[in-house]
């Protein structure tokens, strides 16, 4: 996928969102049938608009962020713990215990880190901190990610012989 696939699939995602939906598109509405989101007293709804344009970008940042490190580890699982799918039955196979553990990890790892991040940002008063570290998280986890996909054929070239075993188990 070309980076403009990718933009163009996020975007589509967060619009497909019902909560950024309407955070995007419904809070203007909200404020007694104004459209301008201005209410009569003052700009209050101007600061509600602007918060929920932050909530989205801050979304917007933690899915940079939790995504390509759950792709990653996704694909790391895959080499090292391989684990033979029979479409047939698809419903009911389980997956490797050591996968399902480690997967379980790494949402709690990064659940952590999301609340920790908020939790920060709420005691200073300032969502915008939260989007710079979690744009500097995402940074991280993206060249993360696109470093593995370079190396990711030489690792399966080492680990051959564990995935045709696994992979062509009767």
């Amino acid at each position: 996928m070309t980076g403009g696939k990718i933009v163009a699939l996020i975007f589509a995602i967060l619009l497909l969102l019902p909560a950024g939906c309407s955070l995007v598109f419904g809070i203007s509405g909200a404020r007694g049938g104004h459209t301008t989101g201005m209410t009569p007293a003052g700009d209050a709804g101007v600061t509600l608009i602007f918060l929920s344009m932050a909530a989205v970008i801050l979304s917007l940042a933690g899915l940079l962020f939790a995504a390509p490190l759950n792709l990653t580890i996704g694909n790391l699982l895959s080499i090292y713990a391989p684990k033979k799918i029979y479409f047939a039955a698809f419903g009911r196979q389980r997956a490797s215990q050591t996968t399902v553990l480690a997967s379980l990890g790494v949402q709690i790892v990064v659940m952590g880190v999301g609340a920790g991040i908020f939790l920060a940002a709420r005691s200073y008063g300032n969502y915008w901190i939260a989007v710079v570290i979690f744009g500097l998280l995402a940074a991280i986890s993206i060249s993360t990610y696109t470093l593995l996909l370079g190396k990711i054929d030489s690792i399966a070239l080492q680990r051959r012989e564990t995935l045709i075993a696994e992979l062509c188990r009767a």
